[in-house]
C-alpha cells in the first residue's frame, strides 16, 4: 500500500483548512421493534446463530450470522439472484463479494482525523462496522486495545489477516457483542449511513461514562477536475443519496456533536483507479454489462485527462469529514 501523504503543497484555499464547528443535533426517530440494549448482548452471548438485527415494519432486511457467512439478505432471494443497485440492503450485502477490492484499493485515514476522534486517555476502543480494518490499523498503531465488529465474514476475514492484534468479532451496529460500559470510544468509519436508528442506543450502551462516539467519512475532493469527473462516472444513475451527511444524533443519548474537516491526499497508482471504482457498492450491484461500461469510462479518463495521462502515480485528494460527541451520563450503559 502506498503511503498517506499530506495534502499537496501549495493548497491555500481557506475552505480546505481544518475547521471545528458545533452543530445542533437532530432529534432521533424512535427505533422500531427488535431487542435493544442488554437484550442484544444476551442474544449475542447465545452464539452467532442467534444474532439478529432488529426488524422494522416493511423492512426487507435481516442480518444473518451463521458462523460461515454474515451478510444482509433480502427475504425471498435465492443464491445467484441479481442485486438491486436501488436497494440499500443489497448495496450493504455487496461488500461480502467485494472485500478483496475494498482491502486493496480503499484509503486509510489521516492521523490528524484519528487523533481528533479518539479521546485523551482512551484505552479500549470499538471499531464498529470495521470492514477490512482500514481504521482498525490506525487505532492499533496507537497502542490501543481494539475490538473490531463487522457483520461480513469476508470483510472480517480480511481484517483478521491484516490486523491480527485487534479482536475481530461478528456483529452489527444494532447488536454489538460487548457488555455494557465496556469501551472508551466507538469509532465508525465510512459506515454510519448503513446504520438504523436502533444503533444509537446500542452504541450508548457499550460506552463507558464520558465515552466518545466518533464518525468519519473520507470524501473525495471533487473540486479537483479529474476527481470530479471520476466521481460523476461512479455515481451515474445512482438513485440512493450519497453516504456522507451530518449524523442525526439523539439529544437524549449524546452531547452536541462537533465537526472537523481534515484535508489530505492518498498517493495511488493510476492503474488502481479502475478497481477503486469497482469497489463501490453501486458498481458491485450493477448488471455486469453496465458495470463494465462505467469502468471503461474510468480507463478512458485515466488515459486522456491531462492530470492523469502518462502518469503511474497521482495524489487523490480527500476531505476527511469527522464528527464526535460524548455519551450523556444518563444514557443506557453510561450510568
Amino acid at each position: 500500500m502506498l503511503p498517506i501523504t499530506p495534502y499537496p503543497k501549495g493548497v491555500t484555499d481557506p475552505r480546505r483548512e481544518a475547521v471545528t464547528t458545533s452543530h445542533r443535533p437532530v432529534p432521533l426517530a424512535p427505533s422500531r421493534g427488535g431487542p435493544t440494549g442488554r437484550e442484544h448482548y444476551r442474544t449475542c452471548r447465545r452464539g452467532p446463530n442467534a444474532l439478529r438485527a432488529p426488524e422494522r415494519p416493511g423492512d426487507a432486511r435481516v442480518l444473518r450470522s451463521t458462523g460461515t457467512a454474515a451478510v444482509w439478505h433480502r427475504r425471498g432471494m435465492s443464491p445467484g439472484d441479481s442485486l438491486d443497485p436501488g436497494s440499500r440492503a443489497d448495496r450493504a450485502a455487496s461488500f461480502e463479494h467485494g472485500a478483496a477490492q475494498y482491502a486493496s484499493t480503499r484509503p486509510s485515514y489521516p492521523d490528524a482525523a484519528v487523533d481528533w476522534l479518539v479521546p485523551d486517555g482512551a484505552h479500549r476502543v470499538l471499531d464498529l462496522a470495521a470492514g477490512t480494518g482500514k481504521l482498525t490499523e490506525r487505532l492499533v498503531a496507537r497502542g490501543l486495545d481494539v475490538v473490531a465488529v463487522e457483520p461480513s465474514d469476508a470483510m472480517r476475514g480480511r481484517l483478521a489477516e491484516t490486523v491480527p492484534e485487534a479482536e475481530a468479532l461478528p456483529g452489527s451496529a444494532e447488536a454489538v457483542p460487548l457488555p455494557d460500559a465496556s469501551v472508551d470510544a466507538v469509532l465508525v468509519a465510512q459506515a454510519w449511513h448503513w446504520f438504523s436508528p436502533a444503533a444509537q442506543p446500542e452504541i450508548a450502551r457499550v460506552l463507558r461514562p464520558g465515552g466518545r462516539l466518533g464518525i468519519v467519512w473520507n470524501v473525495r475532493d471533487s473540486s479537483v477536475d479529474w476527481v470530479g469527473r471520476f466521481t460523476e462516472i461512479i455515481h451515474r444513475g445512482d438513485t440512493l443519496e450519497h453516504s456522507y451527511r451530518e449524523p442525526a444524533l439523539s439529544e437524549r443519548l449524546f452531547t452536541t456533536p462537533e465537526h472537523r474537516t481534515v484535508p489530505w491526499a492518498d498517493r495511488v497508482t493510476t492503474s488502481s483507479l479502475r478497481p477503486l471504482a469497482a469497489s463501490r457498492s453501486y458498481l458491485l450491484t450493477l448488471p455486469p454489462a453496465r458495470r463494465e461500461e462505467l469502468l471503461d469510462e474510468i480507463d478512458q479518463l485515466v488515459a486522456t485527462h491531462p492530470d492523469l495521462a502518462g502518469r503511474t502515480e497521482v495524489d487523490l485528494p480527500y476531505l476527511a469529514q469527522c464528527w464526535r460527541a460524548d455519551v450523556r451520563p444518563a444514557a443506557p450503559g453510561a450510568a
